[in-house]
């Protein structure tokens, strides 16, 4: 796996090169990845347990609340789901500082992400 990705939600079709839209895909050998920020160093957290929790950065420690399984659908997008909760982050907003949350599985598109392997 390349070093950096971009992750785009499946509704929100921006395209933006900064390197805080960039994300290291950390596989941790157990099935479950961390996603480190390229920016800033930190990775996603989620791990609320109920829908709407928001995803936040986090120090990267040894918690499951860090840990997410990046489900493939078969349509060129992926799921991710958070190892503590089982629940799925989700996009959907169509502007800018939109929060990014959890939700429970559905056949959403919001919960679809597509990954972009940076060169």
């Amino acid at each position: 796996m390349r070093e950096h990705s971009s992750l785009k939600a499946r509704t929100g079709e921006r395209k933006k090169a900064g390197t805080n839209l960039q994300w290291q895909i950390i596989d941790l050998g157990n099935g479950f990845v961390k996603i480190k920020n390229r920016t800033d160093g930190l990775v996603l957290n989620g791990g609320g347990g109920y829908s709407g929790y928001p995803v936040t950065e986090w120090s990267d420690v040894s918690s499951t609340n860090l840990q997410w399984q990046i489900i493939d659908q078969g349509n060129g997008y992926v799921k991710i789901r958070n190892r503590t909760d089982g629940l799925f982050i989700r996009g959907g907003g169509i502007n800018n500082g939109y929060p990014v949350k959890e939700q429970t599985d559905g056949t959403s598109t919001y919960l679809e992400w597509q990954l972009i392997y940076l060169p």
